[in-house]
């Protein structure tokens, strides 16, 4: 972010309206950005102390039901990844930035709601994720969407007085838009501050 202020001007970018934007894992990167404790980087090489983005846009983004086993096995080795890897436990001390969550509406990204408090305890100790999930309706169908995981963020960010809004970006998935999709994306990454 630091390197992106100094440089926007020279491409034709504003430095004083910068978006983050980040798509599948890289909407959990961008997150970690955006919410983490910038007392993490103390130490660090990169001097400490966060410069935020004027707007964050998330595609995509799911840190819920992500379903490899990698995952979990992570989580079972070392349960502090969820924390390092995703937002939730970031987001009350945040600088309240906007945030654009899009999503494909993908059919294909989702988990069987069978299990799902085996697989979501390792993410969700307190279970306060899966009593949300399930005050959505998410456990309805059998399936637990990334829909419905990313709509649990987006109630998540506007109880807590974020100014955040959702788009489902029409007839598209997780790897391809259409020209209808791509331009709610442009219109979310250029959005004023």
């Amino acid at each position: 972010m630091r390197f992106a202020r100094a440089e926007a001007q020279r491409y034709g970018g504003d430095p004083s309206n910068l978006s983050l934007f980040g798509h599948s894992a890289g909407a959990n990167f961008a997150s970690i950005v955006a919410f983490a404790d910038p007392e993490i980087s103390k130490g660090c090489l990169v001097p400490s102390g966060s410069i935020l983005a004027d707007n964050l846009v998330l595609f995509d983004g799911d840190w819920l039901i992500v379903g490899a086993d990698w995952w979990d096995d992570l989580l079972r080795e070392d349960p502090w990844v969820a924390d390092a890897f995703t937002p939730w436990s970031y987001l009350e001390e945040a600088d309240r930035i906007p945030v654009q969550i899009l999503d494909s509406g993908d059919p294909e990204l989702h988990r069987s709601a069978e299990g799902a408090g085996r697989w979501l305890a390792l993410r969700d100790p307190t279970g306060n994720f899966y009593r949300e999930l399930e005050e959505l309706g998410a456990f309805d169908d059998g399936v637990v969407t990334e829909l419905e995981a990313q709509r649990l963020l987006h109630g998540r960010l506007l109880s807590l007085r974020y100014q955040a809004a959702f788009h489902v970006l029409p007839d598209s998935s997780h790897t391809s838009l259409t020209e209808a999709g791509l331009q709610l994306l442009v219109a979310a990454i250029l959005a004023p501050a």
